[in-house]
């Protein structure tokens, strides 16, 4: 289990997904890569069977400096977090909105549910 004793240790867990370890200390490093599309996933599974799943990205944009074509074009790599539950696990966000967490979505989810859920959570993670 984790030993995360505050907000501050939990967002940098996830922050730091790169270097994340698993049960025997070992690098966990990327779950799967699609160098075709510039996907890369990370994969942590918690001791209740919560997974959360990091996917990077590269993400295409054009930098407009001035007013006139030609507009400078630009890859900037991003990353999304994914948090997927359990069956048995209740968890709805505080958002009010009551989103619950099953499937991967594309869209996934904030640092701040992870964190909402991983404190929530604290003892069982």
């Amino acid at each position: 289990m984790l030993n995360l004793k505050n907000k501050t240790e939990r967002e940098e867990f996830v922050k730091n997904y790169k270097d994340w370890t698993g049960k025997k200390g070992n690098t966990l490093g990327v779950w799967k890569s699609f160098p075709k599309l510039d996907l890369t996933f990370y994969h942590y599974e918690f001791a209740n069977k919560a997974e959360l799943i990091v996917t990077e990205y590269i993400e295409y944009r054009t930098i407009y400096e001035g007013s006139k074509p030609p507009y400078k074009k630009d890859f900037v790599s991003k990353h999304r977090l994914c948090l997927i539950l359990p069956e048995n696990d209740d968890y709805t966000d505080s958002s009010g909105m009551g989103a619950t967490y099953r499937t991967y979505t594309v869209e996934g989810c904030s640092l701040g549910t992870v964190v909402d859920y991983m404190t929530k959570n604290r003892l069982v993670i």
